[in-house]
């Protein structure tokens, strides 16, 4: 496991959030959320392993209206499995861009990406780092907004 670098007197809100989640990306923990299920459909293109670091309460995707073409941004992504989902939704001319403020978070999507881009045939996810406070997009650049838990 890397080291992780964890403040132990989180100051705020955000501290908090970090220390938690970037703890999360190395250790699997059970009861930090209520993960719901997803369609067997949605996930077939996605390396079973990675549900053990799903801290979820839901998906969004399916109520979301995502279509083929599609620019999505998905606020909070973690570990990327409803990126993953809705790159399937978007197609090879969609984009889907995740966003998270944990560095750990986005090292773990990263090892995943490559075989989710080879499973569908094309790569259209992207992760950053970036706060839901200030998203680090231009205006007007994405179709559609999503996020749970955050």
């Amino acid at each position: 496991m890397p080291s992780i670098n964890i403040d132990p007197t989180p100051k705020n809100t955000h501290d908090i959030v970090h220390a938690q989640y970037s703890a999360a990306a190395y250790m699997s923990q059970a009861c930090l959320c209520s993960p719901k299920d997803y369609p067997s459909e949605w996930l077939e293109h996605i390396p079973s392993e990675i549900f053990d670091y799903n801290y979820c309460c839901g998906s969004p995707i399916f109520k979301a209206g995502i279509s083929a073409g599609n620019v999505v941004v998905y606020l909070g992504s973690g570990v990327g499995i409803d990126c993953f989902v809705a790159a399937k939704f978007v197609g090879q001319k969609g984009k889907v861009i995740g966003i998270d403020m944990t560095d750990a978070m986005l090292e773990r999507t990263k090892n995943y990406q490559a075989t989710v881009a080879d499973k569908l045939g094309y790569d259209v996810v992207e992760f950053i780092k970036g706060h839901i406070e200030n998203i680090p997009l231009p205006d007007n650049s994405v179709d559609i907004l999503v996020s749970n838990c955050v």
